[in-house]
């Protein structure tokens, strides 16, 4: 069971080096996969799109890249993740920031026309009630992209976990970032993760996978009435 605090702490201790080492993990492609799997979403003028886990707030910037006609919110419960994410935003009136729980998301139904998370949906302790509350916030018809770990399988995710288990060893927070690998090893793969929405009425639209199956893009649209 992961504990909500422990969670917390960890990532506001990562803050500062989050960025970097997952530059490190990806062997650079982090930057592309997660572009990459941003343009496979349809982003209209004046989309208001919600970033949960926005974390250090990559997602959120490169979504108004893409097209700066809209509207971005990220979430994250880590203090210490949005402090570098507002200061990377400068002056940007488009995205704004919020500390919240993504268990407990402060807006009202039917906010949003696009939710995002990246890397963030498996470290939460009742990820059902995270998706609920996506679905809640998120407009009719409206599009949702999960982007994490395939969590699959398979010779490249074994070479994956290797490699971070090398490149952990020379950092002052190897436990913290070693729970980040474990982590993947104990979530849905990227199947069941289809499944569960699907359970919960929503409508799966494609899957997108990158770097050898390593990291999966799913993509679905809210089915509610």
């Amino acid at each position: 069971m992961k504990n909500p605090d422990y969670i917390k702490s960890m990532f506001n201790n990562l803050a500062k080096s989050y960025d970097f080492f997952n530059r490190i993990i990806s062997l650079g492609t982090q930057t592309f996969v997660k572009k990459q799997s941003l343009k496979l979403l349809s982003i209209s003028n004046g989309a208001k799109i919600l970033d949960v886990c926005t974390g250090t707030g990559d997602l959120t910037f490169y979504m108004q890249k893409l097209n700066p006609n809209t509207n971005i919110t990220g979430v994250d419960f880590s203090e210490k993740m949005l402090e570098i994410a507002n200061k990377k935003k400068n002056n940007n009136k488009n995205i704004k920031f919020y500390l919240a729980d993504a268990r407990a998301l402060p807006f009202e139904e039917n906010s949003f026309d696009i939710v995002t998370v990246g890397f963030g949906l498996r470290n939460i302790e009742n990820y059902e009630l995270v998706i609920d509350e996506i679905q809640r916030v998120l407009k009719p018809r409206g599009q949702f992209l999960n982007l994490d770990f395939s969590c699959d399988d398979g010779f490249f995710n074994s070479v994956f976990d290797l490699l971070t288990q090398i490149f952990t060893a020379f950092t002052n927070k190897k436990t913290n970032y070693t729970y980040l690998i474990e982590s993947k090893k104990e979530f849905l793969n990227s199947s069941e993760l289809i499944s569960l929405f699907r359970q919960k009425n929503w409508i799966f639209l494609k899957r997108k996978y990158f770097s050898f199956k390593v990291i999966a893009a799913e993509f679905f649209r809210n089915n509610k009435k």
